[in-house]
């Protein structure tokens, strides 16, 4: 397989790659485009948020595209464009997904309700479904120019089962599975598929959505008594692309926490 790195050491590009992230304009997607830039690759960005931080504005390798990675053809029409132009993409990172914190069964209003199917089938269709898709737009380009390629599926802690978390919990446990099954397919055609499953990260979005209270309580649960790092993130990325290797596995990233 012919890919070219960045070696995280050295910081001195070899050759041009194309990158593809979705859920670009989340707090992880942001550090995953920075990271990559930084390295000298091509990066088409793509969510559904209007635009992207003015941090990136005006780059000449970065593509930023606001798409409804849910609308097949809207996610067919941005990535054949990008690749019309700029050639087959090399590493397909699906960042995109969908937190949800819902019961399956709750108790509202003096009686019991169960879980809303039409959020149930929202979460699988923004968490599972778009990391099948985009990975499928980009897998034909991939094996026609035959160089090989690696595609990264961001999981969860959660596939491991989280109360309250249903629908997520089995979006990202559906992830590690086709992650595995995908590695085995393509691994004969150079084609390398592994995912990461971060803990809780100390981004803005954790915070609002556990409140000061909770993330202190959360802490004194992780062995390394702190959350994880967007740059963590990145740099297990960095290595699952470099590694050539790596395919077929999760690689949990959680400071030793289970759930």
């Amino acid at each position: 397989m012919r890919l070219f790195w960045l070696s995280v050491a050295s910081m001195q590009t070899v050759e041009l790659s194309n990158v593809l992230i979705t859920g670009a304009a989340g707090d992880i997607g942001n550090g995953l485009v920075s990271c990559f830039l930084a390295r000298g690759h091509r990066v088409l960005g793509l969510d559904l948020a209007p635009q992207m931080t003015g941090q990136f504005q005006g780059r000449e390798l970065f593509n930023y595209q606001t798409c409804d990675l849910t609308d097949p053809k809207a996610t067919a029409a941005a990535i054949h464009s990008f690749i019309a132009t700029h050639g087959a993409i090399q590493v397909v990172i699906n960042n995109v997904g969908l937190i949800y914190n819902c019961p399956v069964v709750s108790y509202v209003n003096g009686k019991l309700t169960g879980h809303s199917m039409d959020d149930w089938d929202r979460v699988l269709a923004v968490t599972l479904t778009t990391a099948f898709s985009v990975s499928t737009l980009c897998l034909l380009p991939m094996l026609e120019k035959g160089e090989g390629g690696v595609i990264i599926n961001i999981s969860s802690i959660s596939a491991d089962g989280n109360p309250g978390q249903s629908a997520y919990s089995a979006a990202k446990g559906a992830v590690n599975s086709m992650t595995i099954s995908q590695a085995k397919e393509l691994g004969p055609f150079g084609i390398r598929v592994g995912a990461i499953a971060p803990g809780f990260i100390d981004t803005p979005s954790t915070l609002n959505a556990m409140g000061i209270d909770a993330l202190k309580k959360l802490k004194r649960n992780i062995p390394l008594r702190r959350l994880g790092q967007v740059s963590e993130v990145c740099h297990a990325a960095v290595f699952i692309v470099e590694n050539q290797y790596y395919t077929g596995s999760v690689l949990e990233l959680n400071g030793g926490l289970t759930i």
